[in-house]
């Protein structure tokens, strides 16, 4: 399950969306930050990239591994992948993740994509 966390600049008002894999909307305001939790499963060497950003207008911050208590994890139960950015400008952008196999297979596993709105 891909889970979609929009976090805005004042603690405690954080809005939580639930997904399918189908595009995804999501509406944010300029330098507002937001999150992005994608389940992840480090032990098995599979990971998730950014397969296409527009890196000008949505800047990507941090990518951290946790586990569900929000320690950060590099393998067993369950771990999260938490891609957190920034929108810099007004518009509309897309982001895609790709999920990729170990290293020696470099697979694909998965694919999510979501349309960003910048106001």
């Amino acid at each position: 399950m891909l889970i979609l966390l929009k976090t805005s600049m004042v603690i405690g008002q954080d809005s939580l969306y639930c997904f399918t894999p189908a595009v995804t909307k999501i509406d944010v305001k300029i330098n507002e930050a937001f999150i992005i939790k994608l389940t992840a499963s480090p032990s098995s060497g599979a990971h998730w990239t950014l397969d296409q950003s527009d890196t000008i207008n949505v800047k990507l911050i941090s990518v951290t591994c946790q586990n569900a208590s929000g320690r950060i994890q590099q393998k067993g139960g369950d771990v999260y992948e938490f891609w957190k950015f920034i929108g810099l400008h007004a518009g509309k952008y897309n982001l895609e993740f790709v999920k990729r196999g170990p290293a020696r297979e470099h697979k694909e596993l998965g694919r999510c994509q979501f349309e960003l709105w910048i106001n």
